[in-house]
């Protein structure tokens, strides 16, 4: 049987906590959308793999023209805001 990877994006990354919740859990981050300086220059380092999105409206708009990959979860900061897509 194949198993399916999960993968996430995240909307008010902040300091990156729930990717790296994500990393360890074996979650693959598609995307983070931060606007403050040092934590998008510090989840560049952290995760270059994934689509830095800076303002949360651009994910909107990615969305919009399918220019994001399919991901599995969509965090929004806190743990209150959990979706699944």
């Amino acid at each position: 049987m194949e198993k399916h990877r999960i993968t996430m994006g995240n909307l008010f990354s902040g300091s990156g906590t729930w990717e790296l919740a994500a990393k360890i859990c074996g979650i693959d981050v598609i995307f983070e959308s931060e606007i403050e300086p040092f934590p998008v220059a510090l989840e560049a380092k952290r995760f270059p793999e994934a689509i830095q999105l800076g303002d949360n409206q651009m994910t909107i708009a990615y969305e919009k023209k399918e220019n994001l990959p399919a991901y599995t979860l969509k965090i929004r900061g806190g743990a209150r805001h959990i979706y699944e897509t």
